[in-house]
């Protein structure tokens, strides 16, 4: 696909299991992204796995879903500024609620919360970013300002970290080719971060979850479908007719 790969299919998810690669002097990112260290520390997004067996001693379980997840880890001796880039996103017209979901959780206790922007860059006529730390100017839309702390069970020899669920409606910006950031930007003596799941999706809000999809009566031309939730929030029903009849529903 190349540096201006232009993502234009829904859902369009990343969930950084495959993996990282550099592209010139750039520093590994997934691929067709970018990953920008804006400060002078070594710290920077990195993919991370699995540590430890959790039989021997500790393991840590980093990601939500899957092997892996994107970590930045914390500074002692000053902010972070890091940043991982999208490539450019074409989203589709208002009518189809594009939205942006995402997972993200601290990676140990520290002194403070870490800290996490999600910047928009509308494209417009200008020119897709391209990996220079100066042109990170581009992201002058702020989406979401969130204080991350950390939340990690013990199950057994294991720390699994457990993760917050974010969603941004992207309906403003529908129609438009746009690239998302996720900037670490915690401060000194803070946790680092860990993100997970991104996804790019229709159909207006995927939040709150929803658990324990049943039927509840099935008959020759009707079927009824129940779930739990955590409140009255409205629900988009997707479905696709496998027997090439006629769908309706309530």
């Amino acid at each position: 696909l190349g540096l201006q790969a232009q993502i234009t299919q829904f859902p369009f998810e990343q969930g950084f299991e495959e993996s990282w690669t550099a592209v010139g002097t750039r520093e590994p990112a997934p691929e067709n992204w970018f990953n920008v260290n804006g400060a002078s520390t070594t710290q920077k997004w990195e993919r991370q796995g699995r540590v430890g067996n959790g039989r021997t001693g500790p393991g840590h379980i980093y990601a939500y879903n899957g092997g892996y997840a994107a970590r930045v880890q914390p500074s002692g001796s000053e902010d972070l500024n890091d940043w991982l880039i999208t490539p450019v996103i074409e989203l589709p017209i208002p009518i189809w609620q594009p939205r942006l979901r995402f997972r993200v959780t601290a990676d140990k206790s520290y002194h403070l919360p870490g800290k996490l922007k999600v910047r928009l860059y509308d494209i417009g006529t200008g020119r897709p970013f391209q990996g220079r730390v100066s042109d990170t100017s581009f992201f002058t839309i702020t989406l979401l300002e969130a204080e991350i702390v950390p939340n990690i069970e013990k199950v057994g020899w294991d720390n699994v970290y457990i993760y917050e669920l974010h969603e941004i409606d992207l309906t403003t910006y529908a129609g438009k080719n746009v690239q998302i950031a996720f900037q670490a930007c915690s401060p000194k003596y803070s946790p680092g971060i860990l993100l997970d799941e991104v996804v790019f999706t229709t159909y207006g809000s995927l939040s709150p979850e929803i658990s324990d999809l049943r039927t509840t009566w099935v008959m020759s031309e009707n079927i009824g479908v129940e779930w739990d939730h955590s409140n009255t929030n409205k629900y988009y029903i997707s479905y696709e007719d496998l027997g090439g009849g006629t769908i309706e529903y309530d």
